[in-house]
């Protein structure tokens, strides 16, 4: 970093998204709408301070991960913190978020972006990004399927890991089942009881339940991955507004 990198990333550090006097703060509501742990919550938060970073300094388009993701979603809906206080406070100038236009080429697009995110993170923080946060290139559209749910009123069960990874084994196994037990003289009501039991105990044994490598849940609504750049009013396509890979409730250049 030169000197005037270095001020900002210091400027950036030293903000916090927590108003002092709230008794439900940002990384507190953050935590609870995506079923992190405390201290995964306030490392994705310090990533997304340096995927921001990287949004003003590294001369071109860059993409998030989902978690950073998350937290640039919720930060939006605290309008002054966001748009007063970060964005024309510290990095002086807009950025927005916008959803895709969908196809392959947007997809194309976002995985480069993607890329050129990680290879800049390596050059000005002199690291790689952590794998629990950011996922690699390759895996980047292999987690998408979020959904709203109300934890109040539902349970969530993880999949066993050999279901996640071969997705394509289960109709089998279920059918294989039912032949077994109706063949047993067990009846498809026994059968269809036994799967479920088995789905259960597969759950709790096969997989630990809370995602980026037990840190903490990936949750969260939107999909994965959208893009963001400084907002310098050049009216060229990309390069005068972000790019988002599917998000709901983007916000649009202007």
């Amino acid at each position: 970093m030169n000197l005037q990198e270095k001020q900002l990333w210091d400027k950036i550090q030293q903000y916090s998204l927590d108003t002092i006097d709230a008794s439900f703060p940002f990384s507190a509501r953050l935590m609870r709408e995506n079923g992190w742990t405390k201290e995964y919550t306030l490392e994705v938060i310090e990533e997304y301070k340096k995927f921001m970073f990287l949004v003003a300094v590294s001369g071109h388009p860059v993409s998030p991960s989902d978690p950073v993701d998350q937290v640039w979603h919720l930060h939006l809906i605290y309008t002054k913190s966001y748009w007063d206080e970060f964005c024309y406070g510290i990095l002086g100038t807009a950025v927005h978020h916008n959803p895709t236009k969908g196809g392959k080429s947007e997809r194309q697009k976002h995985v480069k972006m993607y890329g050129q995110t990680a290879e800049s993170y390596q050059r000005y923080f002199g690291t790689s990004q952590p794998t629990h946060i950011w996922v690699n290139t390759q895996d980047l559209f292999k987690e998408i399927y979020y959904k709203r749910v109300n934890m109040h009123r539902n349970w969530v069960i993880a999949k066993p890991t050999f279901i996640r990874k071969r997705w394509h084994l289960a109709p089998l196994l279920a059918l294989l089942a039912i032949l077994f037990m109706a063949n047993d003289g067990g009846g498809f009501v026994t059968a269809f009881i036994t799967i479920i039991v088995f789905a259960v105990i597969a759950s709790l044994f096969g997989s630990s339940g809370t995602g980026n490598n037990g840190k903490g849940g990936s949750g969260g609504g939107g999909l994965l991955g959208c893009g963001g750049s400084i907002d310098v009013g050049s009216g060229d396509g990309d390069s005068g507004c972000s790019s988002c890979s599917g998000c709901g409730g983007c916000g649009g250049c202007g």
